[in-house]
């Protein structure tokens, strides 16, 4: 059940049905018999993954958006892992856009299971906009120029992770 209040969760019949509607959304979303108390969080949520699926069509109707399709008969290995190009991460937190697509792109690969590694990290402020979407795994030149997997336990020892 979702429950809205007058007047802090809105000031007409509609906008309460509205965040009412939200609530008990939020409620099934937690499980059978549950009762949530509509909040502003909740209409952030909605809010934020609006903006995201309208930066997804936008991305789609400009051909910013390519996607390679195989089919999944003939992957030999299992599939655990995504990485997102550099070139998604470059404007991250430049451009609206681009942040929103980024955090689809790791919210659908979560859905899916997987695990997501973004490439070509080279900032801390690129770091925190990964960190905030959730991103599992980083990679890039602010933790090190590329290495050889000979060189690995050296740079491990070295930062002192080893």
């Amino acid at each position: 059940m979702g429950i809205a209040i007058f007047p802090d969760d809105g000031d007409n019949i509609d906008e309460l049905l509205k965040n009412a509607d939200t609530a008990m959304y939020k409620a099934k979303e937690l499980g059978k018999n549950n009762i949530q108390f509509f909040n502003k969080a909740m209409k952030e949520e909605i809010l934020r993954k609006i903006d995201i699926e309208n930066s997804l069509r936008t991305a789609m109707e400009n051909q910013e958006l390519f996607l390679e399709y195989q089919s999944l008969s003939t992957l030999w290995l299992p599939l655990n892992t995504m990485k997102i190009d550099k070139s998604f991460i470059a404007d991250i937190c430049l451009e609206a856009n681009n942040s929103n697509l980024v955090e689809a792109i790791i919210t659908i690969a979560h859905l899916m299971g997987l695990e997501i590694t973004a490439e070509g990290v080279e900032t801390k402020e690129q770091l925190d906009c990964l960190l905030q979407a959730d991103c599992d795994g980083v990679q890039g030149y602010l933790f090190s120029k590329p290495i050889s997997a000979i060189e690995v336990p050296l740079f491990l020892s070295a930062k002192g992770k080893l």
